[in-house]
């Protein structure tokens, strides 16, 4: 039989906070969840077991503990693709925190990526994305009779169900972008404070400090959230695009300026360069299951580019060296 320690969980829980996809940790760090928490490992014994067959008794006490209804009565809930929020009792607890909190509010769903990985999701509408590595997106269970909103943090490619009445936005930062039935990308870029959507079908509209741009097919406009500047250029929307058709990163003849922040998203650290002009390079690979040194490997080959790391390995540095 499997035994864990309790005291030694509740140090596990606590060291996963900083891994916990959720905005400022704010399940762990409420004084309700805590409370809730510490009450439920009060109420075990020091050990405990569980075969496969207890995992059902499991539950039915934990959620006779914190539910004071039944489970599906619950209006509010959080789905975590995380290994980390994969805790019965946090879940658990968590939504009991979002229930007494929005009685009135309809579900929410809140869907994590991390490193090297995606997830494909259909809406309620119909609406098709595909959330790319390190990001996530927030959504309702179902729309409203007026709009559909979702908001992102990091990269998604959209196919849009066709819905004139019903016009689909996506906010990300403060910028929102709007469009009725069409597909396209939109990307924040942290490291540069920047929010890029470029656009394969259709039109949208972009909103941005009382200011709106139409983005029309291979058209990709970029927003500085530092400056408020907005920059449109010319790009092939399906080449720029191609990652939503391969699991993994797809780059053709692109610059490391657009490389970089997607490798940052996809290995989840961060990359420095000693130069501005080491992101006029160009590249064209793939990425699957390669590690960030394999790929760094192969630009020295091709481009010179060399790296070093910092002693605790989360920061890489490029430099040329002919």
């Amino acid at each position: 039989m499997y035994r864990v320690k309790k005291d030694n969980l509740k140090k596990q829980i606590e060291n996963s906070k900083g891994n916990l996809p959720i905005d400022d940790k704010v399940l762990l760090d409420n004084e309700f969840v805590r409370q809730e928490m510490e009450s439920q490992w009060e109420n075990t014994t020091d050990v405990f077991g569980a075969l496969p067959d207890d995992k059902q008794e499991i539950w039915q006490r934990i959620s006779e503990k914190i539910f004071p209804q039944k489970l599906h009565k619950i209006p509010a809930f959080i789905k975590l693709y995380s290994a980390a929020a994969s805790l019965l009792l946090l879940i658990a607890v968590g939504a009991l925190f979002l229930q007494r909190n929005n009685p009135e509010e309809s579900i929410v769903y809140i869907v994590c990526t991390g490193n090297q990985d995606k997830n494909i999701l259909t809406l309620d509408d119909g609406t098709k994305i595909k959330l790319g590595a390190g990001s996530r997106l927030t959504y309702p269970d179902k729309f409203p009779s007026d709009k559909r909103a979702v908001e992102l943090d990091g990269q998604a490619f959209f196919d849009v169900a066709k819905d004139a009445e019903k016009p689909f936005s996506v906010k990300t930062g403060d910028v929102v972008v709007t469009a009725v039935g069409t597909s396209f990308e939109v990307f924040l870029d942290r490291r540069n404070n920047t929010v890029e959507t470029i656009l394969l079908t259709g039109e949208i509209k972009v909103e941005y400090q009382h200011r709106t741009e139409t983005v029309y097919p291979d058209q990709k406009l970029t927003v500085s959230l530092s400056t408020g500047e907005v920059n449109v250029q010319v790009e092939n929307a399906d080449k720029y695009s191609a990652w939503r058709n391969y699991n993994g990163l797809d780059f053709t003849n692109e610059k490391l300026s657009v490389i970089i922040p997607r490798l940052e998203y996809w290995y989840g650290c961060r990359i420095a360069y000693d130069s501005e002009s080491i992101l006029d390079e160009r590249f064209t690979f793939k990425v699957k299951n390669e590690s960030l040194d394999r790929i760094l490997d192969l630009m020295y080959q091709t481009a010179f580019i060399r790296y070093k790391k910092d002693e605790e390995n989360s920061v890489y540095c490029l430099y040329i060296n002919k």
